[in-house]
């Protein structure tokens, strides 16, 4: 009797159907968490964005013991924010957060002592999320879930 020494490569159609299948269910598992993780990575970027502008321009105004000002581009917190010297002079700035995330609060200015003139406060959101970037007159700051007292 002959045997034959004849030998099949690659993948019959079963086979690769079901690799499809497992690739697919590993998929709709994974993509929505995914999705997840990337909205609090944008929400906590911009959170932790704008709290280093203003800890920034806290130590530029005490370092060269002149005020600081820490003001949103064109007018929009959307658009991102800039630290400014006294001269007007862009020291740093942050592009804009994601859209899904809104920032809201005033312009703060700085005195070279670190202490502000007024308190200020900002709030920032995405859909699931609030943080309160929270400043006292005397220049010190928390980021927290509740609204600033």
């Amino acid at each position: 009797m002959k045997t034959s020494a004849a030998f099949s490569y690659g993948f019959n159609l079963i086979e690769l159907m079901i690799t499809i299948a497992i690739a697919m269910i590993l998929m709709f598992v994974a993509v929505p968490g995914y999705q997840v993780i990337m909205s609090k990575e944008r929400f906590t970027n911009a959170t932790n964005n704008l709290y280093n502008a203003y800890r920034y321009a806290r130590s530029e105004a005490i370092k060269s013991a002149a005020p600081m000002r820490l003001v949103p581009i064109d007018s929009s917190w959307a658009k991102g924010w800039q630290v400014l010297d006294v001269n007007n002079i862009v020291l740093q700035q942050a592009g804009a957060p994601h859209s899904s995330v809104t920032v809201t609060g005033n312009e703060i200015k700085i005195l070279g002592t670190g202490a502000l003139t007024t308190s200020a406060s900002f709030k920032i959101t995405d859909t699931t999320n609030t943080r309160y970037l929270c400043v006292l007159s005397s220049g010190q700051s928390q980021l927290q879930e509740g609204a600033c007292s």
